[in-house]
């Protein structure tokens, strides 16, 4: 998820990196790098998060559906981000992949246990706290089976697990306390309270100053020597004497990854421009079984999927993945040709109703 975006680089989602790995390093230092040039100390990255297959708000902001992949590529996310500089912070501990429904707008409940989640969605917040990671932020999700709190609400989560098991030393940012989320334990002072006295060093309040306003009131900052010292570690550390052979670097990846993303909306948009106007679930599968084989020799096994039109609506589907490699939606790419097609089926009746069709950007 991507905020700056006019006058710096469009970066590819995480899930790209899979399939070339060797720029997740060069992402995180480019990303780094054009942030600190305009004064920003650090960004909310890399995500740590497994992509399990359910989450619409995670999905190709993972890394990996495999954890040691996922944590392979956020290491080197992270590297690229210190080389340059800055700090990272990863995210949404313990785990945000699992869940369907998205924390902005709810409070998602996850039901495993806790050997599930220690098997799977710890391992890259454990890999990279050993390799010395500087902030965390807790999912505002429940995990009713291991603790009836959402984890950045949870001393259980932040201290034992993550304090005390994990041995992390680092700084715990909040999520947003205006997400919806965040809303089940109480007010914005509340939350705020609750948040801190679960182990958060930061509390987020985005886009509502208001409710910044009260949380100021309601929990006055004091000083605490040890969460300074962690937020110090936070303070972005540009290399101003290396200033020219920065831009030139900074020019040089931002090209390569121009490239990369160019290059595999060519190939996506290719794929597109073959998929029918399907109107049955034994049509989808039908159309999967005769273009996989097509599919897989274009792409060479690095993003296989089959895009089409259902029901009025779009539905992606692919026998081995289904995420987008480059920076848009399935929609957003599909919607002037969709159009077109369904307006002259609509001229002559042929058309069946269904959802509207969604246009809205990454």
């Amino acid at each position: 998820m991507q905020r700056f975006r006019n006058g710096f680089t469009r970066l590819p989602p995480a899930s790209s990196y899979a399939h070339t790995p060797e720029l997740a390093e060069s992402a995180g230092w480019l990303m780094a790098a054009e942030l600190l040039a305009v004064g920003v100390d650090f960004s909310f990255a890399p995500v740590l998060d497994i992509d399990c297959g359910v989450s619409q708000i995670i999905g190709n902001r993972s890394f990996s559906t495999d954890p040691e992949l996922a944590a392979h590529l956020a290491s080197l996310f992270r590297k690229g981000m210190n080389a340059a500089g800055m700090a990272a912070t990863g995210k949404h501990f313990p785990g945000h992949g699992a869940v369907a429904l998205d924390s902005h707008l709810t409070l998602p409940i996850d039901e495993r246990d806790l050997d599930s989640i220690r098997a799977k969605d710890l391992l890259p917040f454990k890999q990279l706290i050993k390799e010395g990671l500087e902030g965390i932020m807790p999912a505002h999700v429940v995990y009713p089976n291991i603790d009836p709190n959402p984890a950045g609400f949870s001393p259980f989560w932040i201290q034992q697990i993550l304090r005390q098991e994990l041995n992390f030393n680092g700084t715990v940012f909040s999520d947003d306390l205006s997400m919806a989320g965040a809303a089940s334990v109480g007010n914005f002072p509340e939350r705020a309270r609750l948040a801190q006295q679960a182990g958060c060093d930061m509390l987020l309040v985005c886009n509502n100053p208001v409710a910044a306003e009260q949380v100021l009131e309601a929990l006055p900052i004091t000083q605490d020597p040890i969460r300074e010292q962690r937020l110090q570690r936070m303070q972005g550390k540009p290399d101003k004497s290396q200033t020219h052979m920065n831009t030139e670097k900074r020019l040089q990846i931002s090209n390569l990854i121009n490239q990369f993303t160019q290059t595999m909306l060519k190939e996506i948009k290719h794929i597109q421009a073959t998929a029918d106007l399907l109107y049955s679930e034994k049509e989808v599968e039908a159309a999967l079984d005769k273009m996989a084989e097509q599919i897989n020799v274009l792409l060479a096994d690095r993003n296989p999927l089959l895009l089409c039109v259902m029901n009025g609506g779009i539905v992606v589907a692919g026998k081995l993945l289904t995420r987008l490699s480059i920076p848009l939606t399935i929609d957003a790419i599909n919607a002037s040709r969709y159009q077109n097609q369904t307006s002259a089926a609509a001229s002559n009746g042929s058309l069946n109703q269904g959802r509207p069709l969604k246009t809205e950007p990454y």
